[in-house]
């Protein structure tokens, strides 16, 4: 343990953060760096910044006064500034100080000070000074103290540090560790720090990219394509089934989907009487041209951006209103995008090289335990 005196490194903060909660040392610096940014952020917005059962950042403003530097003793104007100051709050400070109970209530009072929770009087340190061995327990205790501080600190970061780290990089599992740690983060106003060290792979649905990439597309695949007739849906339809049905196969679904929708509408909300488009068969999936392969990839790609991008916003939803519906429909979305792609790999085996700056990384790691386990026809199975 480092004397009270010395400080810590942020190396070897970080150290100890990747220790204890089993991350990397870059995770680990990127979440230190990524706090300590958000606190000097809102400090600079805000008057105070309040950490739940841990204490307060604060600020002050100092106005411009003389002064004297330390090292020559010249005579000199210190600028008007803000100080910053740290008030733990009653729980930290109450836990810091439990161990100590049992020694005087003058020397339990002194420690107290050093939480700025009580100022020791003129009469206290009168009777510190004038008694060597009270003295001499309080500089012990003050110690104890000071060193409880700093590991009570330490626990509480790497506490905060689970809290923001499970759901940013495990927020699409379910497990009771993970489902605390997002309640818990939610409750503590971390969920934006979480977000931001998700980064890129955080992403909320854009209707207007969405629109602009299905019409793309149904331009692309109506190419040179004969409408056949135009269906009337029953109860009980599905793109998938119509696919099934028409073109004799159910896989070809994001052909039939894209299609038939000009604007955003959720892939898997037809309604009784709606009316789907029947166009030509692209072909043969067996014998599919170059250009029909990458059609139909590109075509289950758009699909899986959507379902995936849907399953973020509902999960986005459910957890700022303590949905655990909307939670875990959300979470069936993200596992339906996974399939989607996973089906694709049927007409390429290599897309996951070809378009994994559209693929979220986590999703091409699950894909190839799929392909490991399944194959790549493993669809056909399930």
């Amino acid at each position: 343990m480092k004397n009270e005196e010395e400080k810590i490194t942020i190396d070897e903060f970080c150290e100890k953060v990747s220790k204890k909660a089993k991350t990397s040392p870059e995770d680990s610096k990127k979440f230190i760096h990524t706090l300590f940014d958000s606190i000097g952020e809102n400090l600079t917005q805000k008057e105070k910044v309040p950490i739940y059962q841990f204490g307060i950042f604060r600020k002050k403003w100092a106005s411009k006064k003389k002064g004297v530097n330390p090292q020559t003793q010249e005579k000199i104007t210190i600028p008007a500034h803000h100080k910053i100051s740290f008030k733990p709050s009653a729980a930290l400070a109450a836990k810091v100080n439990k161990k100590y109970r049992h020694l005087k209530p003058n020397v339990l009072d002194e420690i107290l000070t050093l939480t700025h929770l009580k100022k020791t009087t003129p009469e206290e340190i009168k009777e510190l000074e004038g008694s060597p061995e009270l003295k001499k327990e309080h500089g012990k205790a003050k110690k104890r103290a000071l060193i409880t501080l700093i590991v009570g600190g330490i626990i509480l970061l790497l506490l905060l540090a689970l809290v923001i780290i499970l759901p940013a990089y495990y927020g699409n599992e379910s497990n009771e560790v993970v489902d605390f740690a997002k309640k818990v983060n939610l409750m503590l106003g971390l969920n934006s720090i979480s977000e931001k060290l998700r980064g890129e792979k955080f992403e909320i649905i854009d209707k207007a990219k969405v629109a602009e990439f299905l019409a793309d597309f149904k331009k692309k695949l109506s190419q040179d394509r004969k409408i056949v007739e135009t269906y009337s849906v029953k109860p009980g339809d599905s793109i998938f089934s119509i696919s099934k049905k028409y073109w004799g196969n159910e896989f070809l679904w994001p052909d039939l989907y894209i299609l038939n929708k000009d604007e955003y509408v959720d892939p898997d909300l037809i309604f009784p009487n709606d009316k789907i488009v029947i166009y030509e068969k692209m072909g043969d999936p067996e014998n599919f041209s170059e250009k029909q392969r990458d059609q139909i990839v590109q075509a289950y790609i758009g699909i899986y951006r959507i379902y995936r991008a849907l399953g973020e916003a509902d999960l986005i939803d459910g957890r700022a209103k303590n949905d655990a519906q909307k939670i875990k429909f959300g979470e069936k979305r993200i596992n339906d995008s996974q399939w989607t792609l996973y089906t694709a790999l049927r007409y390429d085996h290599d897309l996951l090289k070809k378009y994994e700056n559209a693929i979220y990384p986590e999703d091409i790691d699950l894909l190839n335990q799929y392909i490991e386990r399944f194959g790549y026809d493993g669809m056909k199975n399930k």
